[in-house]
This record gives C-alpha cells, sequence and structure tokens, in this order.
C-alpha cells in the first residue's frame, strides 16, 4: 500500500505483490499498461465484479433494516412496503419465486418489469431476494395499521436498483442517506455499464424459521462433541463417542 500510495507507483507496488493476490495484481497490471479505471476493473472476473455490486447492495440492505428494527420497532409502521396478492392477501416466498404471484399491481404500486432480462443476467435473486416482475407491492396505509392485517414478517426492504420501489416513510430516505456517503442516489441507478445498472430485488425484512427441530443433549466434558460430523457418519460412531478420547486424556492428566 505505502509502495502505491505514495507515489502512486503501481509498477513498483505490483512488484512487491505476491503471486497468490491474484485480484489485485489484476489490477495492477491495468494500471501498468495505462488503461482507465473501468478497463482495469473489467480485468476481474465478471462474476466477481457482479459479487462486489451485490454485496455492496446487501452493505446498503443491512444498513437500513438496522435502522428500521431500531427507530421504530418489530411492527409495520404507514409507509411500509408489503407483498400482496389481487385479493390483497399475502403471498408466500415460494409462490413469488415459483411464479405463482401473478402479475404486477396496477398502477403506480407496479415496479416497472422491462429490465427484467438485465436483472436475470445480472443474477439477481441468487442471495434469497424475491424476483421482481413476479411481485405485486403496495405500501401500508394507516388502516392497514389499525387493522393489524400485516405482521412484521411481511414488511419488504428494497435492495437498492433502476427497478424498485421505496418505502414511502422516514426508511425510504435512509436510502438516501446511506448512499450519499458514496456519492451515490438511490433513484438515480441507470449507468451506462449495464452490468452496473443492477435492478434491485425485495428481502423480508424479518424472516421467522419454519420446520425447525431441536434437541436437548447433556454432557460431562467440555470437550464433549456434541453433533454428528461427516467423519462420524462414516465410522458409524454416535457424537458423544468422538469425546471419548479428548475426556479419556484429560482424566488421565488429572490423576498424574
Amino acid at each position: 500500500l505505502p509502495a502505491y500510495a505514495n507515489p502512486r507507483a503501481p509498477a513498483e507496488c505490483l512488484r512487491l505483490m505476491p503471486p497468490f493476490m491474484g485480484r489485485e495484481r489484476a489490477l495492477l497490471d491495468g494500471l501498468v499498461a495505462g488503461g482507465d479505471l473501468l478497463g482495469t476493473i473489467a480485468r476481474i472476473h465478471r462474476g466477481l465484479r457482479m459479487l462486489y455490486l451485490h454485496a455492496y447492495q446487501s452493505y446498503v440492505w443491512n444498513c437500513v433494516a438496522s435502522e428500521r428494527i431500531r427507530c421504530f420497532g418489530s411492527q409495520p409502521i404507514v409507509g411500509d412496503l408489503v407483498q400482496t396478492s389481487a385479493t390483497g392477501k399475502t403471498l408466500d416466498d415460494a409462490a413469488a419465486m415459483a411464479g405463482a404471484a401473478g402479475q404486477p399491481a396496477e398502477g403506480a404500486d407496479a415496479p416497472p418489469a422491462d429490465k427484467g432480462e438485465a436483472a436475470d443476467e445480472a443474477g439477481e435473486g441468487a442471495g434469497g431476494e424475491l424476483h421482481l416482475p413476479k411481485l405485486a407491492l403496495r405500501a401500508l396505509t394507516q388502516a392497514d395499521v389499525d387493522a393489524r392485517t400485516f405482521a412484521i414478517t411481511d414488511v419488504l426492504l428494497p435492495l437498492p436498483g433502476t427497478d424498485v420501489l421505496y418505502p414511502a416513510n422516514e426508511v425510504g430516505a435512509l436510502y438516501a442517506e446511506v448512499m450519499a456517503v458514496d456519492g451515490l442516489d438511490p433513484h438515480d441507478m441507470d449507468r451506462k455499464v449495464r452490468e452496473h445498472s443492477l435492478a434491485g430485488g425485495y428481502r423480508k425484512l424479518v424472516v421467522c424459521p419454519g420446520e425447525m427441530s431441536h434437541a436437548l443433549l447433556s454432557y460431562t466434558h467440555p470437550d464433549q462433541q456434541l453433533t454428528v460430523t461427516d467423519m462420524d457418519l462414516l465410522r458409524e460412531r454416535p457424537p458423544s463417542a468422538t469425546a471419548a478420547p479428548a475426556a479419556a486424556a484429560a482424566a488421565d492428566s488429572e490423576a498424574a
């Protein structure tokens, strides 16, 4: 880093960079070749470039989600986004991902779907978010909140992008605050380079796990292994047996 920062000598930094740091060396090699920044970044594998972009989307989402819970608690508020069907009922994630949600809702509450191809190419939805063309969204009204029709598990937060709706409340403004630090505007996400124009997506603010089981296990030694590993399965031995050697060694040590 000092070799590059002062006096910004990429050639010297490239000479010092270990061979195993392939991504860093690819970037430095591009700078040494005199290419522009966009061409230099293009030297990195496309999958990794998209990973960086999606990581920033997730970073923004995490910041907003944390502030949403901290400031407004665990109850839906006016302006929160929810996924609905034509009958006004919520749809589960499985139905949405399978395309059973139907067409987007009519009017301003329906996100445009003309960039669905770009979203698919960019891998939108790979991280668990709901696909854009399969959602019917609307903002909660005071009547919805008073009637308690929706729970916190119905609330969606968008990943910033060109084709998403933002919450119609203070939460929507949080996106602008978080992204302004990096000189970005959530309402101006179109870029000349296609892969940089992410369509966005939606994730549930809170997800309750289902189809889970639990068991209470007792143990007699702090180093006793309580879970079954792949090696245990191969050797067909129970979890408690894996701790026997350690327990025996500890007992011998104490006896000595």
